[in-house]
């Protein structure tokens, strides 16, 4: 990880270089990071394929907090990026931090809230965001919001995954292997008191980032998932004011035995087979 100390004596401020070479370090020491980083790479790869990020002004309203995205960004040529996270200072020890490209082209990671966008209308030529979705609570004021600040013309990447009714759903990935624990889809149909039940009969990982109850507490209450479901979610895209200039799904994991399981929650949940085989979506929009 970018250590805090390190940011403190870059005085928060790094240039593009010294990033690639903190990031290099970090992701050798923690292989599991070099497969996100290349993700971002990719995902700012793909929004260059759509609209050339070179000489543009981009807003990237789903921030690595390591800078992943930030390096892709500056280094395909963009004009300005900026960069929102909700937390930002659990990775850098500070925020905002800025990193400069040899020519002096800005790069920017700070705090700030999706729904109130401190920046001004029509600011940016193109936007992305990257697994965000599922979590904002009111994604139809975050649209508005990223439509305000987007330049007529502009366009808009957005791909996130997992929704609340893709089989893991309930997000518990993020909190390590407890996941596994859960029967696929059980979240959609199984209360509280039920879920409780039937993790008391595993056997809980002595490693795990969160016990039991607080599993549950995640799965139920927790405020870091929105629980909207795939229709809802389709709806606030195709209610927002931009054009959505393609959308794609993107598939479940897919076994005979969650073909079946899927036939019958079809039956009993107000979710058609295919929405429960989805477990996110890809989309282009448009300002025009």
């Amino acid at each position: 990880m970018i250590s805090a100390s390190t940011t403190a004596a870059e005085g928060r401020q790094l240039t593009l270089a010294t990033l690639r070479g903190l990031l290099a370090d970090e992701t050798r020491a923690q292989p599991h990071l070099a497969a996100l980083r290349g993700f971002n790479q990719l995902m700012v790869g793909e929004l260059n394929k759509c609209f050339p990020v070179a000489g543009s002004t981009m807003l990237d309203l789903s921030a690595s907090i390591h800078g992943y995205a930030l390096e892709a960004a500056l280094d395909l040529g963009a004009a300005r990026y900026e960069g929102i996270d909700l937390d930002v200072s659990r990775h850098w020890g500070a925020s905002p931090v800025e990193v400069t490209a040899d020519d002096g082209r800005p790069g920017r990671l700070r705090e700030m809230n999706a729904e109130r966008l401190d920046f001004a209308d029509a600011t940016f030529d193109c936007l992305l965001t990257i697994s965000t979705f599922e979590h904002f609570h009111h994604p139809d004021a975050v649209l508005r919001e990223m439509f305000r600040v987007l330049k007529p013309g502009g366009a808009v990447l957005a791909s996130f995954e997992p929704v609340w009714t893709a089989s893991y759903g309930h997000h518990l990935h993020h909190l390590g292997a407890v996941s596994d624990l859960v029967p696929p889809g059980s979240h959609l149909y199984l209360g509280p008191e039920q879920m409780r039940d039937v993790l008391a009969r595993q056997i809980w990982p002595a490693d795990a980032a969160v016990d039991r109850e607080e599993a549950l507490r995640w799965i139920y209450e927790g405020g870091g998932i929105n629980r909207h479901s795939l229709p809802r979610l389709k709806a606030f895209f195709e209610q927002s004011p931009f054009t959505i200039e393609w959308l794609a799904p993107i598939p479940d994991e897919s076994t005979p035995e969650r073909a079946v399981v899927t036939a019958y929650l079809a039956r009993v949940l107000p979710y058609s087979a295919d929405d429960l085989l989805t477990r996110g979506l890809s989309l282009l929009l448009r300002k025009h």
